[in-house]
């Protein structure tokens, strides 16, 4: 589904996640905190040498950016990452530089 029909059948639940922020916990589902957790933890494992390539959701990939980039991760919705893009990170030591984004 796209945003906009998540938007239309599930409004009650996409307004509260926009004003709850990480306090919000999808129905059945993963708190925003611990979803943050988990996907931070796995950060450090992408910073070895060479090329590394990781396929996920949009939602990763978004919390992956913010961690990367130095970024509060509560700005994570701020990246509208569309389906299918692609997102390049130039990691260094002390953090990343973005070098493409939805391509």
């Amino acid at each position: 589904m796209t945003f906009p029909d998540i938007e239309a059948s599930e409004a009650e639940f996409v307004g509260r996640w926009l004003s709850e922020g990480a306090d919000f916990t999808f129905p059945e589902g993963e708190n925003i905190k611990s979803f943050r957790r988990r996907v931070c933890a796995l950060a450090p494992a992408l910073t070895a040498p060479g090329d590394t390539l990781v396929v996920a959701h949009g939602g990763v990939i978004r919390v992956l950016i913010c961690y990367f980039l130095g970024l509060e991760l509560d700005n994570y919705l701020s990246f509208d990452v569309r389906p299918g893009g692609l997102t390049v990170l130039r990691i260094n030591d002390g953090g990343a530089t973005m070098k493409g984004f939805n391509l």
